[in-house]
């Protein structure tokens, strides 16, 4: 393989630059394969930039040995750093990229060898972002979907349109993976990851960029490969996906206000799909959790019970139907939330048809 990447060197003056951002933590495993895959096509990126997020293995000796083996080793950057997180890791790289254009890749996930020659016409005009359709993967390849399932029309799209629409109406999902995002325009408004947060961080970066963008394309094309790992932390539940709830609620926060059309309307449905976030992690660790569950969350996620409490009375003032253990949370929650478990047990004793609707939920994002 490093004799067909020595053999690859595609002047790419004539397009616009592309630099990858890989954070990595304890990657060894797959660090290669994914600089290989972005390397592999015949439109090269203006540089790769590794950022190892203070991984314990050999992540980072796997990278120089990589980069001692391509002719193109100069494209590929290795940043190292205490470990702080993805978002911190993401930050790092976006603070160091000399591209005009920058691609986030996560270290176990691939491209495809046709993604940046396919991406650069799309670029010539200046879009803020351009997003595609991506493959969801297992370890040997195997394809178990596409996403997303629809085609569209390549723009140019409004941002505040694709988020009202698209993601908010239509259930659409962006990956942070299978897009690109200008970087005089992240610079421009001071988009960035939020650090410390787990899961949501990429929801969060993709709404509120989206939300200021007028300059949208799409891509019907699905060249970047996700990794599908069951132990992945957006896979499973774990306390860090509250995280995800108080990254929604952040989103409510940056859009509340707006006067522009269907403002309203984003914010209560990213408010309620936060509340749906926060309940669903409840009832998947309800008796998973050793010790006090509420202080557990309180812990991982200050005032986020609070922020949902508050969010349901709002809710009911005006009009809206709440269950039974919805109406116990408001009234205690720190009780609701210990005894979540023994409460969702009740509710399937006494109301047995609602055990078919709940299993066959489809989880959040």
């Amino acid at each position: 393989m490093n004799q067909d990447l020595r053999m690859r060197n595609l002047d790419i003056d004539a397009g616009p630059t592309i630099s990858v951002v890989i954070p990595a933590f304890n990657s060894e495993g797959y660090i290669s394969e994914a600089i290989r895959s972005i390397l592999s096509g015949e439109y090269l990126p203006h540089e790769v930039i590794v950022v190892d997020d203070g991984s314990t293995d050999n992540t980072a000796c796997t990278v120089e040995e990589l980069r001692r083996g391509l002719k193109t080793a100069g494209r590929v950057r290795l940043i190292r750093q205490e470990n702080l997180g993805v978002s911190s890791a993401r930050n790092s790289g976006l603070d160091s990229v000399t591209g005009e254009y920058v691609v986030f890749l996560d270290s176990d996930d691939s491209l495809t060898a046709p993604t940046l020659a396919t991406l650069a016409p799309l670029l010539a005009d200046g879009p803020d972002m351009v997003y595609w359709r991506y493959r969801r993967v297992l370890g040997d390849g195997t394809q178990l979907s596409i996403s997303p399932q629809n085609q569209w029309p390549p723009g140019p799209l409004d941002g505040w349109a694709v988020l009202s629409g698209k993601i908010l109406s239509e259930g659409v999902d962006i990956w942070i993976g299978a897009s690109a995002w200008r970087a005089g325009y992240l610079r421009q408004h001071g988009f960035m990851f939020q650090v410390g947060c787990a899961t949501g961080e990429d929801t969060e970066f993709i709404w509120k960029a989206l939300s200021r963008s007028h300059h949208v394309r799409f891509l019907n094309a699905g060249i970047t490969n996700y990794q599908w790992r069951d132990a992945s932390v957006s896979n499973v539940a774990d306390v860090r996906r509250f995280d995800g709830c108080m990254s929604l609620f952040r989103v409510c926060d940056y859009i509340d206000g707006d006067d522009r059309d269907h403002a309203t309307d984003i914010v209560a449905s990213v408010r309620a799909r936060a509340i749906d976030r926060y309940f669903w992690t409840l009832d998947h660790m309800s008796g998973s959790v050793v010790g006090d569950l509420a202080r557990v969350v309180e812990q991982r996620v200050p005032g986020c019970t609070a922020r949902v409490r508050r969010e349901l009375i709002d809710q009911h003032r005006t009009g809206h139907w709440m269950g039974f253990r919805r109406l116990l949370f408001v009234a205690a929650p720190r009780v609701a939330v210990r005894h979540w478990g023994a409460l969702r047990d009740l509710a399937n004793h006494k109301w047995p048809w609602r055990r078919a609707g709940r299993a066959a939920a489809v989880r959040p994002d």
